[in-house]
């Protein structure tokens, strides 16, 4: 569902490199609790491109609104495109309040009336802390265990941003719906890296996130890469101190499990 986004046009006056403390990104964990603590949200446009040997295979397009809690993310509503080499694939819309997930999308086979299906402890649907996404601020303190570049510009769509920008290795890459998720070496799962840049606001809440994520050079016995594949990530959050309302779909569209196992079985 990715379609490259427009780029984000900035007004550069001459930047200012330096380096960042260890602890660049603590105002922004501060701000994401300010936010969380609010229990307001934030809405967001982001794209996923893959690329396999460098060249694109595949991607999503995405947006959305976050609301918090005290936790973080509680609850979403996400609406997922997908886009591939021959065109605009499949459409994909998930909306999950706490535990709760739903889904829809037009490769379910749902009995007559149904359109959504639901997940009662839906976690791959979930957003988690675990996801690579500066709302995140386990991923902050992450992007700050290594060295970070900060990068003054002038504005943003006449606001004032500072640019920050690194690189870390994490042990283990992995992927769900609600995003690409990171951890630490397992044992089983392959590692890589992130090389990452995030504009922020005059009040430290992200509004730009940029991240290219690559795993290890890894090789089977006969000399092939195992894996190949580079994430692309852009996204944009907007509306900070959002309250749109998420609210379940109507329960007479919705197809329980048990409904769907029934229907595709048939």
């Amino acid at each position: 569902m990715l379609a490259l986004l427009p780029a984000l046009t900035m007004a550069l006056t001459t930047p200012a490199r330096s380096e960042a403390s260890a602890d660049a990104l603590a105002p922004t964990a501060e701000a994401l609790r300010e936010q969380y603590a609010a229990k307001s949200g934030v809405r967001f446009t982001s794209t996923m491109r893959v690329l396999e040997g460098g060249a694109p295979t595949r991607g999503t397009v995405s947006r959305g609104t976050y609301r918090f809690n005290a936790s973080g993310v509680s609850a979403s509503h996400i609406s997922e495109t997908e886009e591939k080499r021959d065109g605009w694939g499949d459409y994909f819309r998930m909306i999950n309040i706490g535990k709760r997930s739903y889904t829809k999308s037009d490769m379910y086979a749902l009995p007559r009336g149904k359109t959504w299906l639901y997940w009662p402890n839906g976690a791959s649907f979930r957003w988690a802390d675990d996801l690579i996404d500066p709302l995140s601020p386990r991923f902050l303190r992450l992007m700050s265990s290594d060295e970070v570049s900060t990068i003054e510009t002038s504005e943003s769509d006449g606001r004032a941003v500072t640019q920050l920008a690194g690189k870390v290795h994490i042990g283990c890459i992995g992927t769900k719906a609600a995003g690409i998720s990171w951890g630490p070496d397992d044992g089983f799962c392959v590692g890589g890296w992130v090389q990452w840049k995030l504009w922020l606001g005059s009040d430290d809440l992200p509004r730009h996130f940029n991240a290219t994520i690559s795993y290890d050079q890894i090789t089977d016995p006969g000399g092939q890469l195992v894996a190949s594949e580079t994430f692309r990530v852009n996204t944009l959050y907007t509306k900070w101190g959002d309250r749109s309302r998420i609210v379940p779909p109507p329960s007479r569209l919705v197809a329980t499990q048990k409904e769907y196992l029934t229907a595709i079985s048939q």
